[in-house]
């Protein structure tokens, strides 16, 4: 094989490689956002729901006044057993009142993105 061969079967070779790294570059950052966005939706409908629910019911309210008056295990009581009713066992929540802690269960769940919080 000649010199001039092997330097534009290299140069063939190099040019697809950038190619292909381009290719799978684009379809990654087109395709990830979009499944992300979807899951991220859902969980925020999922929190948005259990709150709006919890403040109609008074139970935010409940909450809030045993918190002023510094009964955080009551309060903390009356909000994890609301979550756990309102919110499906696939997900996890995490719920903070500052500046009183946060009330969360994981229910399993390994991923961060899988929790409303």
């Amino acid at each position: 094989m000649d010199e001039k061969g092997f330097l534009f079967t290299t140069d063939a070779v190099l040019a697809l490689v950038v190619v292909i790294v381009l290719t799978a570059s684009v379809v990654t950052y087109g395709l990830l956002p979009i499944y992300q966005g979807q899951n991220h939706q859902h969980l925020e409908a999922i929190a948005d729901s259990a709150l709006e629910t919890m403040e109609q019911d008074g139970t935010l309210r409940q909450a809030a006044v045993q918190y002023a008056n510094n009964n955080t295990t009551g309060a903390q009581t009356l909000l994890t057993n609301e979550l756990n009713n309102i919110i499906p066992a696939t997900v996890g929540y995490k719920l903070t009142m500052d500046p009183y802690g946060s009330v969360w269960d994981n229910n399993g769940v390994l991923t961060s993105i899988d929790v409303a919080t």
